[in-house]
């Protein structure tokens, strides 16, 4: 399992627009053009992109 962090104000807000409950995932991976997350129970993992 991937270590993750817990997510910034401007993350979960984002998770938030995605539909996405912030409790339920960990940042995993920071980048320039988004943040990679991984799911606390089942580690599935997604891509965020800024817009």
């Amino acid at each position: 399992m991937k270590h993750g962090k817990v997510p910034t104000r401007n993350q979960k807000e984002l998770m938030l627009k995605n539909n996405l409950n912030p409790k339920e995932w960990l940042v995993v991976k920071k980048m320039a053009d988004g943040f990679e997350i991984v799911n606390r129970e089942n580690e599935a993992d997604r891509k965020f992109l800024y817009c």
